[in-house]
């Protein structure tokens, strides 16, 4: 079944493609999370055991996909969709139960997770149509009182809880493996911070697409410009490259990741300086609140 799905529901524009081609090198090192996330950890474990958890990664990120692009009305749900994500979901709590060896700790973590990527969606959804509604009027007082940075803040809780099955195998195994809290913080920081700068260098490649769904563009939402997320993504993929405290592995990924972004700069619309700040400030912000 999922030998066929990513091209079903364009993950590929090949037949013959794979879950992979969501993610071209250099940003496919998020696959390789768990392993990265141990590295970093210090923790003790097998290669056995760590191969499972990279198994219920992999399996988290193909449901993952699946229910992103249905709620971004990319793919029409039907009894076949509805069949393929209960079976994937199904075998990513299955996958993960076997690698922590309970299956109430990995029912806990997917419920949880799920739950906030439910919340994360709708308001998502929300927001952007509410953008797009009010450009049509004039805005209200509390409306035009909203900050930059509050929107930007929002946003990055949002981003935060919609990625957050990419997290879920790695938490586990930290969580298995007792490590400590400081611990667990710092690293799901740093996994906060590659993510975000994922998504705004996607949000700005996928801006017509936006504005096509919802009616408006992340950088529009956030009165921003294209450019800025550009920019203020290659920044947070610089610094998650200077972090001493993960593994070399990590460090030079979000180099590569960083050189890609810096690449993907050239824009028809200027950065300013002071929404790329903003941006950032935000993202600092939120990313420093402990979890």
């Amino acid at each position: 079944m999922t030998l066929v799905l990513p091209y079903r529901i364009g993950i590929t524009s090949r037949p013959d493609g794979g879950w992979c081609d969501a993610a071209p090198p250099p940003f496919d090192a998020l696959f390789e999370l768990p392993v990265v996330v141990a590295e970093s950890s210090a923790v003790a474990i097998a290669a056995r055991e760590l191969d499972a958890f990279r198994r219920a990664h992999h399996v988290a990120g193909f449901y993952g996909q699946l229910c992103d692009r249905v709620a971004d009305g990319l793919v029409r749900e039907d009894r076949a969709i509805e069949r393929d994500a209960l079976w994937l979901r199904r075998e990513w709590e299955s996958a993960l139960a076997t690698a922590c060896n309970s299956g109430a700790r990995a029912r806990r973590w997917i419920a949880d997770e799920r739950r906030a990527w439910r919340l994360a969606v709708l308001e998502r959804s929300a927001r952007k149509r509410a953008h797009a509604a009010q450009r049509q009027r004039e805005p209200s007082e509390p409306e035009k009182a909203e900050s930059l940075s509050e929107r930007a803040e929002q946003y990055i809780k949002r981003v935060r809880d919609t990625v957050g099955y990419h997290w879920v195998s790695a938490g586990v195994l930290l969580e298995c493996r007792g490590a400590a809290r400081d611990t667990v913080v710092r690293l799901r920081a740093w996994f906060d911070r590659v993510m975000l700068a994922m998504q705004w260098h996607r949000d700005a490649r996928d801006a017509d697409d936006d504005r096509a769904l919802f009616g408006a563009s992340t950088a529009e939402v956030l009165d921003a410009t294209d450019a800025a997320l550009v920019e203020a993504s290659s920044q947070l993929f610089r610094e998650a490259a200077a972090d001493a405290t993960v593994a070399p592995r990590a460090r030079e990924w979000c180099a590569a990741m960083e050189r890609c972004a810096r690449a993907a700069r050239a824009s028809e619309h200027a950065a300013t300086a002071e929404s790329r700040q903003r941006l950032l400030d935000a993202a600092r912000a939120r990313l420093s609140e402990a979890r």
